[in-house]
């Protein structure tokens, strides 16, 4: 299953740790989820674990599901185009925010190439609020979410391009942080 391939990918690439982050996926129905499971390593999850969900509140089959699952349902409601959605915590883009760096001042054309950028006050996890405010940016054009002192959402048509712009906005938050000097080099 795709969700575990990208899940062993963001780990293996030192952008999401453990049992921290989420990922999911809307089926062509547009009324399905898979989404992967609260307390379990996501490089090492397994098929079986995926939990299988309606978009609608209301399902009661939501046990053991990511405790973030309002936040993806927000996403797929805020834009037709999403198909994919994944949250997780890159060092340098979840640096960026908490040492009050814009990753477009830097790399300006960031914005364009990483299809919208918003960032989201801090607000509890898995909450109503952070659901609504994470939906709200999405609808508004942004595609990666930087996630004051919770790391990012990145949004896609799949999981390859929701994890291509975490790779891209994880090496433009690079760059951004070492020309700030935050890093030890550059200006400072």
């Amino acid at each position: 299953m795709l969700l575990c391939h990208y899940g062993a990918r963001l780990g293996g690439l030192g952008l999401n740790a453990g049992t921290t982050g989420n990922l999911s996926v809307l089926l062509r129905d547009g009324a399905t989820i898979f989404i992967t499971p609260r307390g379990v390593d996501k490089a090492g999850l397994e098929p079986h674990q995926i939990r299988r969900l309606s978009l609608h509140e209301g399902d009661q089959s939501t046990v053991g599901a990511s405790s973030e699952l309002p936040l993806h349902r927000a996403s797929y409601r805020a834009r037709s185009d999403v198909g994919a959605v994944i949250h997780a915590h890159p060092p340098a883009l979840t640096a960026l925010p908490l040492r009050g760096l814009d990753l477009t001042a830097t790399l300006p054309e960031s914005g364009t190439a990483l299809g919208g950028i918003a960032h989201i006050p801090y607000v509890p996890a898995g909450s109503e609020e952070l659901a609504r405010l994470v939906g709200t940016a999405i609808a508004g054009g942004a595609s990666l979410l930087l996630l004051e002192r919770h790391g990012i959402v990145s949004v896609g048509r799949s999981l390859d391009e929701a994890c291509g712009r975490i790779e891209q906005g994880e090496l433009a938050a690079l760059t951004t942080l070492m020309a700030a000097g935050v890093l030890g080099v550059g200006a400072g």
